[in-house]
C-alpha cells in the first residue's frame, strides 16, 4: 500500500511540476510531447532521487524523527522531479535544434 501511495503521490507531483515548468520558461512550450518527455525524466528523477536519499535515511547511525524523514522523502520527490524533468526538457531542446554547421562555414562571410 505504502508503495502505490508512493507512485500516486510521485505522478502527480510530476503532473503538477510539468504544468508550472512548461508554462512559465520561455522556449519549453505547452505542448503534447513536450509533456511527455518533461513527465518521463520527472518520474525517473523522483524515484532516482529518493532512492538514493532513502539509502542515507536508512544508516544504523541516522537519529531524524519519522515525520522529518517523511518530509525529507516528500521534498526529495519534488526536487527529483524538477531535476529530472527540466534535464530531460533541455536534452531534448539540444537535440531537435538545426544541425550543426559543417566546419569552415563562418557566419557573415559571403560566398
Amino acid at each position: 500500500m505504502v508503495i502505490l501511495i508512493g507512485i500516486f503521490l510521485a505522478c502527480m507531483i510530476s503532473f503538477l511540476l510539468a504544468l508550472i515548468v512548461l508554462v512559465f520558461v520561455p522556449g519549453f512550450g505547452l505542448t503534447f510531447a513536450n509533456y511527455m518527455v518533461f513527465l518521463v525524466g520527472a518520474l525517473v528523477g523522483t524515484f532516482a532521487f529518493v532512492y538514493f536519499v532513502a539509502e542515507k535515511l536508512n544508516d544504523p547511525g541516522n537519529h531524524w524523527s519519522r515525520d522529518s524523514k517523511i518530509q525529507l522523502l516528500l521534498w526529495s520527490m519534488v526536487a527529483g522531479g524538477l531535476i529530472g524533468g527540466t534535464a530531460s526538457m533541455l536534452v531534448k531542446k539540444r537535440f531537435e535544434g538545426n544541425p550543426a554547421k559543417p566546419l569552415g562555414d563562418v557566419a557573415g562571410r559571403d560566398k
